[in-house]
């Protein structure tokens, strides 16, 4: 049995392409962010993005053949009060 680790991207706001980025920089941002974290996790596992002020972060999902759109139908739906973007 072969055991994968999780892997995150970002966009960050100045850039156009996504990078892979580590999970403890994504759980420090998701921290900073949002007051509760594990709801924002959840809803990545299913796909979608999360927006913050330094970018946008999206777990990267085998054989899920992401885009580097992000499709406003992906976006979190759950408030970010440290957050000034919707």
């Amino acid at each position: 049995m072969e055991i994968k680790m999780t892997e995150f991207e970002v966009k960050y706001l100045n850039n156009t392409h996504w990078e892979t980025v580590s999970e403890k920089i994504v759980m420090e941002r998701l921290v900073d962010t949002f007051s509760l974290v594990t709801p924002v996790i959840s809803e990545m596992i299913k796909g979608k993005y999360a927006y913050t002020p330094h970018g946008i972060y999206r777990m990267k999902l085998d054989g899920d053949g992401l885009k580097d759109e992000c499709p406003t139908s992906n976006r979190l739906n759950i408030e970010h009060p440290t957050s000034n973007i919707e």
